[in-house]
């Protein structure tokens, strides 16, 4: 029973650092699909009223948008259903982390 109030414990003490950890969603940072044949300057269009900072095209009509202020994605799914199909979807883009295998010990020969 200790043992469990010392765990619960130490959870909510660090709470805060790993909720920060665990965060892979990056603010104001959205993939687009759009239809086929999309464009960045028809995409554009179809944001007037957002701060866009950077557009990248990652190929295959999908764009990364990255905003000066974050509109929320409930505002960029309203926006791409106004579209007119160019807006096939859009998400947060959420980034993954890798980690690297420890490196072989060094044998003394």
């Amino acid at each position: 029973m200790l043992t469990m109030i010392l765990v619960l414990a130490l959870v909510a003490a660090f709470q805060p650092a790993f909720a920060k950890l665990q965060r892979r969603t990056p603010t104001a940072d959205y993939v687009f699909v759009l239809k086929q044949g999309g464009t960045e300057k028809a995409l554009r269009s179809s944001l007037k009223g957002t701060q866009i900072s950077k557009v990248r095209d990652l190929g295959n009509s999908t764009f990364q948008v990255l905003f000066k202020k974050d509109p929320g994605l409930k505002t960029l799914q309203a926006k791409a259903k106004k579209s007119k199909k160019l807006i096939e979807s859009v998400q947060n883009n959420l980034k993954y982390e890798a980690t690297l295998p420890p490196a072989p010990a060094q044998s003394g020969f």
